[in-house]
């Protein structure tokens, strides 16, 4: 009998066994899954020129307020088999603090196929010098789940971003191949330089924030808002589908036009495909919106036509195959159209580069109504009177031998 209650005792303690951590790792070391799971009751320091090295199936169990800082160098190298976790004991968002990556005399990390849980800032990283990567890993319920400001760049391939308040965030990061669902953001507040390609945002409040952004081949569905651009200097979004989001793309405010979006579907958004805060003209040429009917694509973009603050926005329309291209929506901004005297007391003059054969001229309202009409044949200046109009701002829109242009123009009774 007594033997059955020490072998049962042996297989207890074998089954339950677990490992305490705390302090300062002075000498290389290896966490093995033998001794997992891992608690961790204090802050723990890897110290320069340390390695860790962290076995295939292990798990690390963070208490509450605490964290690694790694001074040296840290693998966690699982398998599809055997993954690795970090986790906070307590099963919250925010309850541990995550790694921090303080690294000098060019340390070197990897992880790959880890699972990182209920952190608060994963891999915040300060004058950190060396090489770190992330592939085959989740990133479940933390506060931000990769935080980083680096001079190099970090690869992150074939990762997994659930439900944290921040998927990824600041600079210098290549994403590749990842899945961002049911983030408040998956990726955001981050500046130049940031490449993603190949990769899935969906369920998002905010699928993609910030700018210098160069995106392409992936995939940005059912969020609340697709791209928000805090301005659309230096993005590069070709090849990519942003369809059935609230908001696909909305651009701030911005002073010039260097940057490129072509080459994308943008489809089908609930409320607008396209809704910018800026006073300048944007050029959206070369992007399918899976439609040619143009009041549908008008119906889709928030732009002068919505507030006559805004600059407006110029598109291609495609057939449906969003292969052949039927016309451009406006002239190419580098043609010349003048309209003066603006405001104007009384009468218009508009005058284009050369003359055109047949030219429609329409007046709008700000609200919409159409207001009068005027048609022009075999001239490059045209004479429109105001006289009619109250005062306030119109829209003037101009059918130029089949191609469109659009501006604001001002009535006024001032002298």
């Amino acid at each position: 009998m007594r033997f059955y209650y020490l072998l049962i005792l042996f297989i207890s303690n074998f089954l339950f066994a677990q490992t305490e951590l705390e302090g300062g790792i002075y000498s290389d070391k290896i966490l093995k899954k033998s001794e997992s799971p891992y608690i961790v009751n204090s802050n723990l320091v890897v110290f320069p020129g340390i390695t860790v090295t962290v076995e295939p199936g292990v798990e690390v169990r963070f208490k509450n307020g605490v964290g690694l800082e790694v001074r040296g160098n840290f693998y966690a190298l699982g398998s599809s088999e055997n993954r690795i976790k970090f986790t906070g004991v307590t099963k919250t968002i925010g309850s541990w603090n995550g790694f921090n990556f303080q690294g000098v005399d060019n340390s070197k990390s990897g992880f790959d196929f880890c699972d990182f849980e209920y952190a608060t800032y994963n891999y915040l990283m300060s004058n950190y010098s060396g090489s770190l990567y992330f592939k085959n890993s989740k990133f479940y319920k933390n506060l931000r789940a990769i935080a980083m400001f680096t001079s190099f760049e970090v690869p992150i391939d074939n990762c997994t971003f659930d439900s944290n308040d921040y998927g990824i965030t600041s600079i210098n990061k290549k994403v590749t191949n990842c899945t961002f669902i049911n983030n408040k953001f998956g990726i955001a507040q981050v500046a130049y330089p940031i490449s993603i390609s190949n990769s899935t945002f969906s369920n998002n409040i905010v699928a993609i924030n910030g700018y210098g952004i160069t995106m392409d081949n992936s995939t940005i569905i059912n969020n609340e808002t697709g791209l928000d651009l805090v301005t659309n200097n230096v993005n590069y979004i070709t090849n990519c589908n942003i369809s059935n989001n609230s908001i696909g793309i909305s651009i701030g405010t911005s002073t010039t036009n260097n940057w490129e979006i072509k080459k994308n579907k943008i489809c089908s958004n609930l409320n607008y495909n396209i809704k910018i805060a800026s006073q300048n003209n944007v050029n959206l040429r070369e992007n399918c919106w899976c439609t040619n009917d143009k009041s549908i694509i008008d119906n889709l973009i928030y732009d002068g036509y919505d507030n006559t603050n805004l600059g407006l926005v110029s598109y291609d329309i495609y057939e449906d195959d969003c292969i052949t291209k039927l016309a451009s929506q406006e002239l190419d901004f580098k043609e010349k159209i003048e309209i003066y005297p603006n405001p104007s007391t009384s009468d218009f003059n508009i005058k284009i580069e050369k003359k055109a054969k047949k030219i429609i001229l329409n007046i709008f309202s700000v609200d919409g109504k159409k207001v009068d009409t005027k048609y022009f044949e075999n001239t490059d200046l045209m004479n429109y009177s105001s006289k009619n109009l109250s005062s306030g701002a119109y829209i003037i829109n101009m059918d130029i031998d089949g191609k469109n242009f659009t501006k604001k123009i001002l009535k006024t009774n001032l002298k």
